[in-house]
């Protein structure tokens, strides 16, 4: 148990507290009334102990009073008014037992009433002062106690709104990934489709075989929404063997990942709705050679992939169905949600004919820690 809310440490500190005061009493009274009095400092500290523990005891009983007013909602004249009554009763009754200790030390002639009176003229302002002193470090533990709370409360309410922003994020990565994939799958099947249709049935039986380690690959993953970068060139090498049928010579793909760019997390299935988005989008002459290129770097902390093709481009003032495809879309608004304001999204045409599709975000070390957040966003296409 922490010592400040332990009730036995509570009690023994102050009355260690009162003990001290009761030293310091006892020898200032001793310096000033030793020659009168007999018994030595001794006797005058067991004289003064008890009506300094007469401050331990109040001590609880005014935290308690502070406690219970603090809570209720009154003017602050009342509780001025009810501080002043009670310190001016504490004041006192403390002046009286001050009074009937010290009786002995004056002549035989004075009456306890004048030392009383006495006490009361020259400590009512000390007694005051002690009990303001109580009642301020009654008001500090409970601003302290709040204070405890309301860091509890934060530390318990950011955990919450964490793991609520978790499970959003989950769903929503969840709901995206179901997205994409009746799509790759709808587009494969339409290439199928399309071979059978040219009387190429081995070709689409092949294609068929290819077809269900993808779909394999895709179910067993369904749970990871970042895997390594050579897990997502692995996929893809196999859904270029299926276009290869598809286009035989006429496709050309070359790969280009560094050795650390390989080991790093990106999101599951994020680079084939790219690939695809060029096959289905960005070639249009039959007779062309297509050549599509793929890289990935890490530079300054960040990964680098870039997919580029030799297609039409992007062309100004017609419609481009190679900017609003799902594919693209989907790609989007995963790295939006994966890393909120750190990802980079760029589509733009390369000098030499063709599209460069540019994406970046911060290294993840973790499968369940994505970016963090920040202030750039970057989703553009240049005409």
């Amino acid at each position: 148990m922490h010592l400040v809310n332990n009730k036995r440490f509570q009690f023994l500190l102050n009355l260690l507290f009162w003990v001290l005061i009761a030293v310091v009493s006892a020898t200032q009274l001793y310096i000033r009334f030793g020659d009168r009095y007999e018994g030595g400092w001794l006797n005058m500290f067991t004289r003064q102990l008890p009506l300094w523990l007469s401050w331990a005891a109040l001590t609880p009983v005014i935290l308690i009073i502070v406690k219970h007013i603090s809570a209720k909602a009154w003017r602050r004249w009342k509780v001025f008014t009810i501080h002043v009554a009670i310190a001016i009763i504490i004041s006192g009754t403390y002046s009286l037992l001050v009074a009937i200790t010290t009786f002995t030390l004056y002549d035989g002639d004075t009456l306890l009433s004048d030392v009383w009176y006495a006490n009361l003229l020259s400590q009512t302002a000390s007694n005051l002062l002690v009990y303001l002193l109580i009642a301020i470090v009654g008001y500090a533990l409970i601003w302290y106690e709040n204070y405890k709370k309301s860091e509890i409360e934060k530390v318990e309410l950011d955990f919450l709104n964490a793991d609520l922003q978790r499970q959003l994020t989950n769903s929503q990565l969840q709901a995206l990934q179901m997205q994409i994939k009746p799509h790759f799958l709808f587009n494969t099947l339409h290439s199928v489709a399309s071979l059978i249709r040219s009387k190429d049935n081995s070709v689409a039986v092949e294609v068929i075989a290819n077809l269900s380690d993808l779909l394999r690959y895709t179910l067993d993953e369904t749970d990871n929404h970042l895997v390594p970068l050579s897990q997502e060139i692995s996929f893809l090498r196999k859904y270029f063997t299926i276009e290869q049928l598809r286009f035989g010579e006429r496709l050309k793909v070359s790969i280009n990942i560094t050795i650390e760019a390989e080991e790093k997390l990106v999101p599951n299935l994020i680079l084939q709705p790219l690939v695809e988005n060029a096959l289905r989008h960005g070639f249009k002459n039959e007779d062309q050679v297509n050549e599509l290129s793929i890289q990935g770097a890490v530079k300054n902390g960040r990964l680098i992939i870039a997919v580029d093709d030799n297609g039409i481009g992007i062309q100004a003032g017609k419609d481009n169905h190679q900017l609003s495809g799902i594919g693209l879309a989907n790609t989007k608004e995963r790295l939006a949600t994966l890393f909120p304001g750190r990802y980079k999204f760029q589509l733009s045409n390369k000098d030499d004919g063709g599209v460069r599709v540019h994406i970046s975000f911060p290294i993840v070390e973790d499968h369940n820690e994505p970016g963090k957040h920040g202030t750039e966003n970057i989703h553009s296409h240049n005409s």
